[in-house]
Formats: C-alpha cells, sequence, structure tokens
C-alpha cells in the first residue's frame, strides 16, 4: 500500500489523499489478486460550521468565564452527545493554559444562559468574530505603515494604496497595549471571514466623524458614522448579507479600535456550554480561546467486532491548525511549520480598587 497526501493533513480540514495497493489472496486452488490506483479519498472529519463565545469581553482577575460553543457538520445531522468538545484559553504569553469541558445544551440550561448571554439564543445563537489588535504584532509594522494585512481571517487594505499604520494612545492618557489602527485618509476597507448580518465598530475622530459603509460585493447596503469631536463611538449596521466594510473619515487621523461582525448559523447545529473561574492572579491582557472537537467511542458493549471497528473515537474534526508554509531553521533545515488560530478572545483586567 502508498499513501501520499497531495494536501496538508490537518485535523479538521477537508484534505484528501492518493492511496494505491494491492491485495494478493493465497489459496489452495491458487493466488487472486487485485489492485487500485490512486483511489481518491477525502477526510470525513470536518465541521461545516466552529464558534464560540464568552459571555463578556473583558473580565476581572478571579471572575467567573461562561462559555458558549456551537458545531456543526457538512450534509448531516450530529448526535449532540457524541462529541467531546473543550474551550481552551491561552494567556498573553502562552505560559498557561485553562481548558473547560463544555456539555450539549439542555432545555433546563435555556433560563440560565439566556440570562447570561443577553440577547443570545443558545440554540440558535448570532456568532461574532472580532478584530483585535492587542494580539497582532502591529509593534514591528514599518512606521511608514503597510498596504495591506490579515488578521483573525479578516483582510484589512489601504483604499486607494494608502497606507494603514497602528498606534497605542487610547483610552487617554495611558496606551493599554491594544492598539488601534490609524484611518488613512482614504480610508481602510475591511472583507469579512464569512458574510454577515450585522457589522460593528469602535472608532475614534479627533474631529470629524468616522463612516463605517456595509457592502454585499459592490452594493451598499447601509453605513452609519460617529466618533467626532474627540470621543469615541460604536458603529453598527445591519443588513440582510454583508461581504465588507469601508471605514473613512476622521480627517485622515481616525482609529479603528475594534471591529467585529456576527451571524446566525444555517442549518442544524449542535450547542454546548461550560463555565470556569480564572484565578485570582491570572495574567492579565488579551487571552486568545480555543474550540476542540473530536470524536468518541460510542459502541455499545457486545457489537460485532467488525461493526465496531468501524467507529474510532478521539479523531479531531475541529479546524484549529493553519499551514504557514515552509521555513528553514538550523539546525533543523526544513520544515512545515504549523501555527494555531483561535476561535476569539477576552480580556482579563486587574479589579477596581
Amino acid at each position: 500500500m502508498h499513501v501520499s497526501y497531495p494536501d496538508m493533513p490537518l485535523p479538521g480540514t477537508p484534505y484528501t489523499t492518493k492511496v494505491s495497493w494491492d491485495y494478493t489472496r493465497f489459496t489452495n486452488r491458487g493466488e487472486h489478486s487485485y489492485s487500485v490506483g490512486n483511489e481518491p479519498m477525502s477526510n470525513p472529519h470536518v465541521l461545516r460550521e466552529q464558534e464560540l463565545l464568552t459571555h463578556q469581553t473583558t473580565y476581572d482577575q478571579g471572575a467567573v468565564v461562561y462559555y458558549l460553543a456551537a458545531i456543526a457538520k457538512q450534509g448531516r445531522r450530529l448526535d449532540c452527545a457524541d462529541e467531546y468538545v473543550v474551550a481552551h484559553a491561552v494567556s498573553p504569553s502562552e505560559d498557561h493554559l485553562q481548558s473547560t469541558i463544555l456539555r450539549p445544551v439542555q432545555p433546563g440550561d435555556l433560563d440560565l444562559l439566556k440570562k447570561v448571554f443577553g440577547h443570545i439564543d443558545p440554540t440558535q445563537p448570532v456568532l461574532p468574530q472580532y478584530l483585535y489588535f492587542g494580539d497582532y504584532d502591529w509593534a514591528s509594522v514599518p512606521p511608514a505603515g503597510v498596504l495591506r494585512f490579515e488578521h483573525r481571517g479578516f483582510v484589512v487594505t489601504g483604499i486607494g494604496g494608502a497606507r494603514i499604520r497602528f498606534t497605542d494612545d487610547e483610552p487617554r492618557p495611558i496606551p493599554d497595549g491594544m492598539g488601534e489602527v490609524v484611518v488613512p485618509g482614504d480610508g481602510i476597507e475591511i472583507v469579512l471571514p464569512a458574510a454577515a448580518e450585522l457589522v460593528v465598530a469602535a472608532v475614534y475622530g479627533d474631529k470629524s466623524s468616522v463612516v463605517m459603509t456595509a457592502y454585499d460585493g459592490d452594493r451598499a447596503v447601509g453605513s452609519q458614522s460617529g466618533g467626532g469631536g474627540g470621543a469615541a463611538a460604536n458603529l453598527m449596521v445591519t443588513a440582510d448579507r454583508i461581504t465588507r466594510v469601508t471605514i473613512t473619515g476622521g480627517d485622515g487621523i481616525g482609529k479603528l479600535l475594534i471591529f467585529g461582525s456576527a451571524r446566525t448559523l444555517s442549518g442544524p447545529v449542535c450547542s454546548y456550554w461550560g463555565q470556569t473561574r480564572l484565578a485570582p492572579s491570572a495574567e492579565t491582557g488579551l487571552w486568545s480561546t480555543y474550540l476542540m472537537v473530536q470524536t468518541t467511542n460510542s459502541v455499545s458493549a457486545g457489537t460485532d467486532p467488525a461493526k465496531a471497528a468501524q467507529t474510532i473515537g478521539g479523531l479531531v474534526s475541529s479546524h484549529n491548525l493553519v499551514s504557514a508554509g515552509r521555513r528553514r531553521q538550523l539546525p533543523f533545515g526544513d520544515f512545515c511549520a504549523i501555527d494555531a488560530i483561535a476561535n476569539g478572545a477576552f480580556k482579563v483586567v486587574s479589579p477596581a480598587p
């Protein structure tokens, strides 16, 4: 047997393989052979949807964090009890990992979850994706700025060839390490990781207001402005479908603090929840959150072994890894670099005195 991998075989991705094999059976009546060449196979353990929420974006040290997760598989309904679902929170220094096992949402959980998560329906959540700049390596960006960057699945580009610069002077007068994007004169464009129904932005304008315009392709579907006169503002636009936005105005010195988009999951989903308490001395700063989903071995005792062997537990179906290309590092030579991708984040701060 020979197996080749045209794609990087990363868990949770629909990578393909090509399998060639030769089989010979020796019997008292002779040899019987069969061969297959380059039989295409694809990884079936792939999630169609994968989202992880926390009930707040900022927590005091020692606070309780509630998680709400939603997953769905392509083309078939899930048995929610057959998945092993864990939320991981990684500290800013990556020195601390806090893991929480999540369980399926039951009818008896709904009152608590609706109270904790507010307007979100725990059985069919509207799921946000946020673009923070505190976990982006903006300190390494040249003072002249960059034409384009990608972060957390969002693609940010300067309009008309404008360069994008980063700063860290909000809230004034003490920088908080989160970083902000300076909106150049012609503005910036943000392409979303997936079509959304709602977009939000926290903006700041020293003088004139900042404008957020939402588009479905090339068609404008709504806009809102605010943040002028040296004040911050939260902008929001809703539409049936939003694929990209532009941020303009602010006299070339406006700032984008945080951007986010949200969408409703399509098709049947499984929802899970859990809670954990941060340590009183938890590291302050931006913690990244990761959703890990694995299959479980649900075979009942006494099942025919030939049938039982078709069910294997522990196979990862969540998409937590991406290929970062080939790199060279002495003394190891060439290797394939793999990066972990976060599903969200929350900020930990010291409690007010």
